[in-house]
């Protein structure tokens, strides 16, 4: 269990900044984050880009700056545009606009190279050692699509002497595949943490609600030390039953804008998730409310 509550600024602090920018990770690291929480996509000429989206209609101004890149499905992906394109592309708000709408100014796209770099520099210039939280966006597409996500992110953080277990870094996938894969092939001494989701998303070949039951749990043990799940499971046995199998245990996503269910004020919400559930790590779209609920 770990010493207090992580904060994990989630895609930054994305709350106030576009998500997974250069200016969200470095309002989130001002905010008294503990880890910042990223997401990896590659590009065509196998950059490393920092995205929650395989694709990019969403969240950037791609239908404007390259309108006829889409696939037959009318979405343009990141892996089909070049690194010298995506740079062009600025990333806002949500269309969508879900769960509740936000508006701040755009932001260029950003590698994981540059956010690493970031994250060195605003590091030695505050003494903090704000970790790195750093998921895989849909390591098996990228497979079935030619590319190895996960040799690329290895690659990548090695070069940045990112690769001990004590290194300031966390890699996360929704797949256990991928993260087994980590482990035995790869060998890497990295932390790793198992993103556990709802089988209805689809997210990877795998049976979430299996890898909650207690053989689930202690398969996860094998090779990862903790698990995040969405907040629908943060109070629940679930768990008392990850901490028995020897898991750390994080919860997504904790939005002062749309509170959990059943609550009212931000203070309630996080007096059940942290004092209650005593939840190791809890991901944010708003670091500095949870610092000032932890009196930080």
């Amino acid at each position: 269990m770990a010493a207090h509550p992580l904060i994990i600024g989630h895609r930054g602090a994305c709350g106030y900044a576009a998500e997974n920018t250069l200016a969200s990770a470095a309002l989130a690291h001002a905010q008294d984050a503990d880890l910042i929480e990223l997401d990896v996509i590659l590009s065509r000429d196998g950059e490393l880009v920092v995205c929650h989206d395989l694709h990019l209609d969403d969240l950037t101004d791609v239908d404007t700056r390259f309108p006829n890149r889409a696939r037959a499905d009318g979405l343009t992906y990141v892996l089909d545009l070049d690194w010298s394109e995506l740079r062009t592309l600025q990333v806002g708000p949500r269309h969508d606009g879900t769960p509740a709408p936000r508006i701040f100014p755009p932001q260029p796209l950003a590698t994981l190279n540059q956010h690493l770099d970031q994250l060195a520099t605003l590091n030695r210039a505050t003494g903090r050692t704000v970790q790195l939280y750093l998921e895989l966006k849909s390591p098996a597409w990228h497979t079935a699509a030619g590319r190895d996500l996960c040799a690329a992110a290895l690659s990548c953080l090695a070069r940045h002497n990112l690769n001990r277990v004590t290194d300031p870094v966390i890699v996360e996938s929704f797949d256990p595949a991928a993260l087994k894969r980590l482990r035995a092939e790869f060998k890497t001494s990295l932390r790793l943490t198992q993103l556990l989701g709802e089988n209805v998303w689809n997210e990877a070949v795998c049976d979430y609600d299996a890898l909650r039951t207690d053989a689930g749990l202690r398969e996860i043990a094998t090779y990862a030390s903790a698990v995040a799940t969405n907040l629908e499971h943060a109070r629940t046995p679930f768990v008392r039953a990850a901490r028995d199998a020897g898991l750390d245990v994080h919860a997504y996503t904790f939005r002062t804008d749309a509170l959990p269910a059943g609550f009212t004020t931000t203070e309630a919400a996080l007096h059940a998730l942290l004092n209650e559930a005593e939840l190791d790590g809890l991901f944010t779209d708003q670091p500095d409310a949870v610092a000032r609920f932890l009196g930080r």
